[in-house]
């Protein structure tokens, strides 16, 4: 079995524990809510759990990427790589993510490339970069909660800011930033594809 294999089945049952928790956590914050609301929450609160996967943004529909140097290549930069939405290709390995549970209903968003976690330079408007994954580097850590119609919004708790993409550009190679939180603003709404 090769180690791409192994990881993605040791991290196939966490989407599952994700998923559970996840009901728990949607039911334990809206007790009022009904048992169809709570599955529905936990199965898209859990759907970026299950690795792999493409994020892909609501407004432009093109895919969560890293930024590519002049040859083409996937530019992985040994401290950081910058994050950018890029036309969807199935043989662009960049574009794979999982998401791995870390506690509460944070998750740390990992590239499956580069094996590195998304993370935040700065607050309003800061771009959005691959950095060495680290469970104690507060900027990695992303609630991910589903908005409906499958759509989810990445809200950062250290910036207080959610992912979207630079004044909703739908051109590839646009940056990926943070931004005050708006779940109406489609290009603050991501939705999981198939990898």
């Amino acid at each position: 079995m090769t180690g791409r294999a192994r990881r993605i089945l040791t991290r196939a049952p966490l989407g599952a524990v994700c998923a559970l928790l996840a009901g728990g956590i949607t039911a334990f914050a809206s007790p009022a809510a009904s048992a169809a609301e709570v599955r529905a929450g936990a199965a898209e609160a859990a759907a970026f759990a299950v690795p792999p996967h493409r994020i892909i943004n609501r407004n432009s529909y093109k895919c969560l990427d890293v930024k590519y140097d002049d040859t083409g290549v996937a530019a992985i930069h040994p401290v950081k790589t910058y994050v950018v939405q890029r036309r969807c290709d199935h043989r662009r390995y960049s574009q794979i993510w999982t998401g791995d549970y870390y506690g509460g209903n944070e998750y740390l968003v990992r590239h499956g490339y580069s094996d590195k976690c998304l993370d935040v330079t700065g607050a309003y408007d800061a771009y959005l970069v691959l950095h060495y994954c680290d469970h104690y580097r507060v900027t990695q850590r992303w609630h991910i909660t589903g908005v409906g119609n499958g759509d989810h919004v990445f809200y950062n708790p250290a910036t207080d800011m959610c992912m979207g993409v630079y004044h909703s550009d739908r051109k590839d190679g646009a940056y990926v930033v943070t931004e005050y939180c708006d779940k109406y603003k489609k290009n603050q709404r991501w939705f999981a594809g198939r990898a």
